[in-house]
Order: C-alpha cells, then structure tokens, then sequence
C-alpha cells in the first residue's frame, strides 16, 4: 500500500508535469496567435483536458480548505467552553476552600 508521503509526491509530479503541459500549449497558443504556427486540433484539446483538471485540482483543495477552516472554528469554540468549564471549577473550589 502507497504511503501518505508517496502519494502527496505522486500528485505534485502529476501536478507539475500538468501545468508544464499547459505552458507548453499556451506557448504554442501565442506562437498561434502571431502566426508563426497553428494549435492542431489535438493540441487544443488536451490544453482544455489540462486546464480543467487544474480547474477540478483547485476546486478540491477549496472545499478541502473550507471544511478545515470549519473544523478549526468548532474546535475553538469546544476550547472556549472547556476553558470557560475550568475556570468555573476552579472558581467554585477557591470559594469552598475561602469558607
């Protein structure tokens, strides 16, 4: 079985090796646009096959994100009440030991 390591260096190869790809074919895009040189069909094609995973990429890792920042929030407040439970706990034993 693939590691967690493996597999994240897997994906940024995968990642890197895509938009290389992609600025490879937006060279040629420009080479196009000066006539110089023409997209072959089979070239565009893959540019939009590329640009979508990269598109598809950056979408998971913002709903990635977003359910981190969400778990962050919850944790917080989880803290804020332990900490608020604590000082109550030590309020009430400050004052059974003062009386």
């Amino acid at each position: 079985m693939t590691g967690r390591r493996e597999r994240r260096r897997i994906a940024t190869e995968q990642r890197d090796d895509r938009r290389q790809t992609i600025r490879n074919l937006l060279a040629r895009v420009d080479r196009a646009a000066a006539g110089r040189l023409s997209l072959t069909t089979a070239e565009a094609a893959q540019l939009r096959a590329q640009v979508e995973a990269e598109i598809a990429h950056a979408e998971a890792l913002r709903r990635s994100t977003a359910g981190a920042q969400s778990l962050t929030r919850a944790l917080q407040q989880q803290l804020a009440a332990a900490e608020d439970a604590i000082r109550e706990v030590e309020a009430d034993r400050d004052a059974t030991s003062a009386a």
